[in-house]
């Protein structure tokens, strides 16, 4: 599974939000598209990303375990 959608699914789980309650802050119908892209099934938009961050209340860099420091060490 990609680091990204596990970090989502561990954020959420950390804040104690339901799929459902991350889905109505993200603007979908329901919590079936947060499932999907939890389990790794559907890829995210960079505005997804920033959206998900947003409700997340933690920045798209920390949901991608990116940080500027790790391209000046290529």
């Amino acid at each position: 599974m990609n680091r990204l959608y596990s970090n989502i699914r561990k954020r959420r789980q950390e804040l104690g939000m339901t799929q459902t309650e991350l889905a109505e802050r993200i603007g979908y119908k329901d919590h079936t598209t947060v499932n999907k892209i939890e389990a790794g099934l559907v890829d995210i938009s960079v505005g997804k990303l920033y959206q998900f961050a947003k409700a997340l209340d933690i920045s798209a860099f920390a949901l991608l375990d990116w940080s500027p420091d790790e391209d000046e060490k290529k």
